[in-house]
């Protein structure tokens, strides 16, 4: 497709990572890394989990939930710590 002066715009890619969770807080440690070196950026979807499958609940990991804010993943409530949005980190 190209735009009105007939060039190709610039290529994009949306990249994020699925099922944050405490409970993968290691992989998603890592996954985040290398996505930074990949895209040369921060900026990425996340698709966090308020409580994956009743076996990690943000509610009982403060240190995980503040990491995602730390991010710039939004909270509509976060004493409950249910995600407002997916998040993107900035």
């Amino acid at each position: 497709m190209r735009n009105s002066s007939g060039a190709k715009p610039p290529r994009r890619l949306l990249a994020s990572i699925h099922d944050v969770s405490p409970l993968f807080e290691a992989a998603i440690d890592r996954l985040s890394d290398r996505l930074q070196g990949h895209l040369g950026t921060a900026r990425f979807a996340m698709l966090v989990v308020p409580d994956f499958w009743d076996q990690a609940p943000l509610s009982r990991a403060p240190g995980f939930r503040a990491k995602l804010q730390s991010w710039g993943v939004a909270f509509e409530d976060v004493s409950r710590a249910e995600p407002a949005l997916s998040g993107e980190l900035r």
